[in-house]
C-alpha cells in the first residue's frame, strides 16, 4: 500500500497489530458471506 493515506482527510492512525486485526476481520467477514450483494441482502423497494 504506501505511506499515503487513502483519504487524506481521514488518516488511519493504526498500529501494525491493529492493521493485522482489521485484515483478519475482513477476511473472516468475506469468507462467511461471499455474496453480500445477493438479492437476499437487497432492501425491498416500496411498491407505491
Amino acid at each position: 500500500m504506501g505511506d499515503e493515506p487513502h483519504n487524506p482527510a481521514m488518516p488511519a492512525d493504526l498500529t501494525d497489530d491493529d492493521k493485522d486485526t482489521l485484515a483478519e476481520l475482513l477476511r473472516e467477514t468475506i469468507e462467511r458471506d461471499r455474496f453480500p450483494l445477493s438479492p437476499r441482502m437487497q432492501p425491498e423497494r416500496d411498491p407505491r
